[in-house]
């Protein structure tokens, strides 16, 4: 009877840790579930960020090709002007003056 009373309370005993094992594996696995989920919005974020910069990016180059774009049609404007000018007879030196264009470029129109 003794013995009977004893492997109860072993059977018992081991019951406990068994529980005690499944209730850390599952905290564990609640751990490694929320670890993830901070992972994937991490990720989330992160790729949210780089699509920011490559639009940041983008608008720059445009911002950057109508510069480019203003600075041509300004050198067009002030070569035209310069041929009109010299075409009419005004001095070379004052054609600088007014267009803003240095006397050697004005020469080579």
């Amino acid at each position: 009877d003794r013995e009977f009373d004893k492997m109860e309370d072993e059977l018992e005993h081991v019951k406990k840790e068994k529980e005690k094992a499944q209730r850390e594996k599952a905290e564990a696995m609640k751990e490694k579930a929320e670890a993830q989920r901070e992972k994937a919005e991490a990720q989330k974020r992160e790729s949210e960020a780089q699509k920011r910069e490559a639009e940041a990016m983008k608008e720059k180059a445009e911002a950057q090709k109508r510069e480019a774009e203003a600075i041509r049609e300004k050198q067009e404007f002030q070569n035209k002007t310069a041929k009109e000018l010299k075409a009419v007879g005004i001095s070379i030196v004052q054609i600088s003056e007014i267009t803003g264009l240095s006397v050697e470029e004005i020469e080579k129109l």
